[in-house]
Formats: C-alpha cells, sequence, structure tokens
C-alpha cells in the first residue's frame, strides 16, 4: 500500500517499514512477534495487540462470519520461544466448528485447560523446553524465568507469572509425547505396565531381536542372558507438599518405569514391620537402614528410590523403579 511505513519485525526475514494495516495482515500467521514503532526519535518495542491484531482461527486469517458483539473476540496469554505474550483470538463460531481447545491445537498452541482455555504454549516452545530439560537439566522454574526476562528484561515481575501453569503443562506434554511413541490412539483404553516405557534394545527380546531359533543355540544360556543391576539413591527425597498422591497423582501410573503402585504398597505393609528389619545394621560402612538416618526422612513421602537398569549399557528397566521409605531395609 501507500501509506508511510513506522513499524518494522525484527523477527520476520527481510527488512521494510510497513503500516499498520500491512503489519495486522502480515502476522496473521505469526501473532507471537513484537514489531517496533517509530516514535520520530528511536524505535520502540511495542506489542501486535496494542495496534489491534486479532488472530483468527480458520478462514484463512479471516474473521468468521459468525462472530457476533457478544461473542468477539478474546484475550489470551500465549507464551513462545520469545516470552509471554497478551493476543487476541477470534474464535471460529461456525455450527461445525470444533472446540476452543481444537482450534489452539490446529494452531500449534497447548491450551493449559480444556474447557475455556485462557493461558496456551507454542510447540515451539514446548520442544525447546524438552530439550533443554533433557540435556542442560534446565529446570521449569529457570525456563520460565527466562522467559519473562525475555519479555521485559527490565521488570520482570510486571509479565503474568506462568511457572505453575508452565509446570502442569510441560507434564503434559511429556506424556502426550509418550502416547505418541507408543503408538497410543485412545488414550482412555487399557494399557500393558510397561509399555510407554523404552526398552534396552541390546537386551535380547524374543520376537523382536532374537531369530526364531534362538533356544536351539548351544551357548544361549550364556548369549542370550540379561544382566540385571540394581542401585537406590537414598538422597533423592521427595518433600510433603500436601494432598499426597491424589492432588497430585502421577501421569504415566504403571505405564512407564515405575512398577504396579498398589501391588508395591501391599508389598510394603506386609514387609515393612518385619521383625528382622527392626535392628541397625551391623556393617561399619552401611548405615542407609539405620534409624539414626531414617529420622531424617521423617514425614517424607519418600526417601530415597531403587531402580533397575541394564548391565550393559545401563538403560532403566521398565517397571523398575520404586519408591522406598525407611532407607534400604525396605528393599
Amino acid at each position: 500500500c501507500e501509506s508511510q511505513g513506522v513499524f518494522e519485525c525484527r523477527e520476520c526475514d527481510g527488512n521494510g517499514l510497513w503500516c499498520q494495516a500491512c503489519t495486522i495482515e502480515l502476522h496473521q500467521q505469526h501473532p507471537c512477534h513484537r514489531p517496533h514503532k517509530w516514535t520520530g526519535e528511536h524505535f520502540m518495542k511495542i506489542s501486535m495487540e496494542s495496534i489491534g491484531f486479532v488472530c483468527h482461527m480458520d478462514h484463512g486469517g479471516k474473521p468468521c462470519p459468525y462472530m457476533r458483539d457478544d461473542t468477539g473476540p478474546q484475550k489470551l496469554t500465549i507464551v513462545d520461544i520469545n516470552g509471554v505474550h497478551t493476543v487476541t483470538i477470534g474464535w471460529c463460531r461456525c455450527a461445525n466448528a470444533p472446540s476452543f481447545f481444537n482450534q489452539l491445537l490446529r494452531r500449534r498452541i497447548l491450551p493449559a485447560s480444556m474447557k475455556r482455555p485462557r493461558t496456551g504454549f507454542t510447540f515451539r516452545v514446548m520442544r525447546l523446553f524438552h530439550l533443554m530439560n533433557l540435556i542442560a537439566h534446565v529446570t521449569p522454574w529457570d525456563f520460565s524465568s527466562l522467559l519473562h526476562r525475555l519479555t521485559d528484561n527490565v521488570d520482570p515481575t510486571a509479565i503474568p507469572n506462568v511457572y505453575q501453569t508452565f509446570n502442569h503443562v510441560q507434564r503434559q506434554w511429556r506424556l502426550v509425547k509418550a502416547w505418541k511413541r507408543g503408538g497410543v490412539v485412545n488414550s482412555f483404553g487399557p494399557r500393558a505396565p510397561g509399555s510407554l516405557a523404552l526398552h534396552c534394545v541390546s537386551c535380547p527380546m524374543p520376537g523382536i531381536n532374537l531369530n526364531a531359533d534362538w533356544e536351539s543355540h548351544p551357548d544361549s544360556e550364556l548369549i542370550h542372558t540379561v544382566f540385571i543391576g540394581g542401585d537406590g539413591n537414598f538422597r533423592l527425597r521427595r518433600n510433603n507438599k500436601g494432598g499426597g498422591e491424589k492432588a497430585d497423582p502421577s501421569l504415566f501410573g504403571d505405564d512407564a518405569f515405575y512398577a504396579p503402585n498398589e501391588n508395591y504398597k501391599v508389598f510394603c505393609s506386609c514387609r515393612g514391620g518385619a521383625m528382622d528389619d527392626q535392628s541397625d545394621s551391623t556393617c561399619r560402612g552401611h548405615r542407609a537402614g539405620n534409624s539414626a538416618v531414617v529420622v531424617r526422612s521423617y514425614n517424607k513421602p519418600t526417601s530415597g528410590i531403587v531402580s533397575l537398569s541394564c548391565g550393559r549399557t545401563g538403560a532403566f528397566m521398565p517397571q523398575g523403579m520404586v519408591d522406598i521409605k525407611g532407607g534400604e531395609k525396605y528393599v
């Protein structure tokens, strides 16, 4: 158009100044960009929302013809790799329109809630955190603090705090990725315990990586033996944050690396109070189960973990991990 350009976007490829109408049109597929506006003296960073930008769902970026004044656009908090944004969303209101949740998923935005989403996280930011947590051990707290700094490095406390919401959503993201990797079509259907865990590829598994006549090999017992090692970590304690398992249940349940919880509880209730578990160890270098050490874990739901792993590669075994209480005497 022939209008004077006063906006530039440093996140788009290429340079140039655009007018307000062109800036809005060019960013229908990039609602989380932050343009800069020329004030006459300098460029000032602004938000797309401040110039009247509305991100329309479906309809090729055009407003839904069935959107009325009483069901008009809504403001959502969208988190992307460049920070936290307030984006005005124009929902599709057609008779056969999908739910708001699915409309956001079509735009590759993961909503924080299903019925009335008010916060969403782009797939880009979820993939970035997943890898940074795996490779660099970045915590959700540090990552959300980074997002606040990217949004406003001068006063990050003025940005809406997304830590608690992000902490829940990143757990859901991991679960959905595990479902996808495990070939789960119906998430409500029954699954075999440990079916979402990745098996050690070097361990012999009949029907997967062994020949049909593997049992007839003269050295079968030696070659096709699974070597399993076990170890405990008694510093990995979990504090009692209130509510217990009912308030914060495991999303994976028995589908991955932990042993079936109910069966393990029954085992602990029977084995934990045995008479031979009441005396301290006489070994000088073995104090993990002594009463003095157990006191440190008083009122803690978990005093450590024990896990089984492949003796060759160190890969954790499916259903090979349990929480422990009271030191090694429960093992």
